[in-house]
């Protein structure tokens, strides 16, 4: 029987001679004695961890080919964290496995052998992920491993909602309240202003100014995002720009957008050289604030993060920070600015539902420098000189709310267009990629999908594009 570890093959010099799995994980029993009762309360039983030992040989053409060989396979074997552990007879499942204890080596001339042990501290035997889609308020979904498992919920709303639940037979999740009068009750919230899918740009005007360089070109729609059609010429900075006015200027706010673009070269170029941007415009049409992602070098594909309170002349940079970590080639996610009182705030999500960086920071203007309301915002996609700007670069969702609104209506919990993402094994929820804690009920319990077959309701059903995936396992 072989094996495969953290999805690498054994070495070809690596052979099993025996397996060592137990029938099932350690079962220990939770109990408790009172005194004048016989016997004890029973209060279920607690999986201990999963030990796998396998017996190996390892073959070489001599005691130094063999020496080097061990040291090979210590690298082959050791990790910080636990990996996926195959048994190849059994291939449509795995472990999570590290390993534990001592690799003590028995010594033949050019042979070696050896039992490594793997410790499971997750106890279950996993397959293969499974996804199940659904359009509507409800979706059937069969579990066929050997017990219950924990699935990712994800979904898009279509309308908007005051209410929202997700729920089977034994476990629920609701967000927000009942559509009621609340008319007397002071309930800060926020009011959705400016909702614009990319769809057209006949309601968007002109751009005016940007930071450092000239407004040129255009943008078009292809009737779902924002994309650039021309970017014009121009030894710095340039690029089209276009500006939507509020209804009235707003204090309190959060402005949001879904954005896009690939910063991978040409063949024979060298990186590629842009920047997206938002401006927070006053009465008066001055920059007064701005969030933006921006690559200012060919060198390498890390986009900054920049976050501005003020003017370019007189502002606060609370965020001037590269993707850390990330080297990227293209970048689809959400960014987001806000002002509540005197508390600014950025915050960044890169991926979609499955989120693969979030990133925040704060800033609290103590004497309050950066206060004007804003009446308007500038969206913008530019490049630089003679260098290849980015390509494929868009606006896909800008989203204007007025924060700390006291309404005598029932907010809104979810807006349409709003995605959720429910994770039932870590406890994570997410709305549009960013934590969302604050609207679920504090009695909610995460759903599980119990052995066979399981319902999952969404009501009201005013959802699209849902799916739920989750991983079969067994004892």
């Amino acid at each position: 029987m072989a094996i495969r570890f953290n999805k690498q093959d054994l070495p070809s010099y690596v052979i099993v001679k025996d397996l060592h799995l137990p029938i099932l994980t350690g079962v220990k029993q939770t109990t408790s004695n009172i005194k004048g009762r016989a016997g004890s309360w029973d209060f279920g039983n607690e999986l201990e961890d999963r030990v796998i030992s396998v017996d190996i040989t390892i073959e070489a053409d001599s005691l130094s080919d063999l020496l080097q060989k061990v040291r090979d396979f210590g690298e082959w074997l050791y990790y910080t964290e636990a990996k996926s552990l195959q048994l190849l007879d059994d291939p449509d499942v795995y472990y999570l496995a590290k390993l534990t204890g001592d690799t003590d080596l028995n010594l033949l001339l050019s042979i070696g052998q050896c039992r490594i042990s793997f410790l499971c501290t997750d106890p279950y035997a996993y397959g293969k992920k499974k996804e199940v889609l659904f359009q509507s308020g409800s979706v059937e979904v069969e579990n066929q491993g050997g017990v219950d498992t924990l699935p990712l919920i994800e979904m898009e709303f279509t309308a908007p909602t005051t209410e929202f639940a997700v729920l089977n037979e034994a476990q629920s999740l609701y967000f927000g309240q009942p559509a009621i009068d609340t008319k007397g009750e002071n309930v800060p919230t926020q009011k959705l202003v400016i909702d614009d899918d990319g769809s057209s740009i006949a309601k968007w005007t002109s751009g005016i100014a940007m930071d450092g360089g000239t407004v040129t070109g255009s943008f078009e729609s292809n009737g779902e995002e924002i994309r650039v059609a021309d970017y014009g010429k121009g030894e710095g900075w340039h690029g089209p720009a276009k500006i939507k006015v509020f209804p009235q200027p707003l204090q309190d706010f959060s402005v949001e957008a879904r954005v896009g673009f690939t910063t991978l070269a040409m063949e024979g170029h060298e990186g590629r050289v842009g920047r997206i941007e938002i401006y927070l415009l006053d009465v008066n049409n001055n920059r007064i604030g701005k969030m933006a992602l921006c690559n200012f070098t060919t060198a390498m594909n890390r986009p900054t993060m920049e976050a501005r309170t003020g003017t370019l002349d007189d502002g606060h940079y609370f965020v001037n920070q590269d993707l850390e970590g990330l080297f990227l080639t293209r970048f689809s996610g959400r960014i987001s600015i806000s002002r509540i009182g005197q508390m600014w705030s950025f915050k960044m999500n890169r991926g979609g539902f499955v989120t693969a960086q979030v990133w925040s920071n704060q800033y609290f203007d103590t004497e309050s420098l950066h206060q004007t309301p804003i009446a308007g915002i500038q969206i913008h996609i530019g490049a630089r000189g003679e260098n290849d700007p980015y390509t494929n670069a868009y606006f896909d969702l800008v989203r204007v709310f007025e924060e700390n609104v006291i309404q005598e209506e029932t907010p809104n919990v979810f807006e349409k267009g709003d995605q959720l993402q429910i994770d039932c094994a870590s406890g994570e929820v997410l709305k549009n990629g960013f934590p969302f804690y604050s609207s679920l009920k504090p009695s909610s319990q995460f759903l599980r999908l119990e052995k066979g077959k399981n319902v999952i309701t969404c009501s009201p059903s005013v959802i699209q594009n849902g799916k739920v995936t989750f991983q079969e396992r067994w004892l």
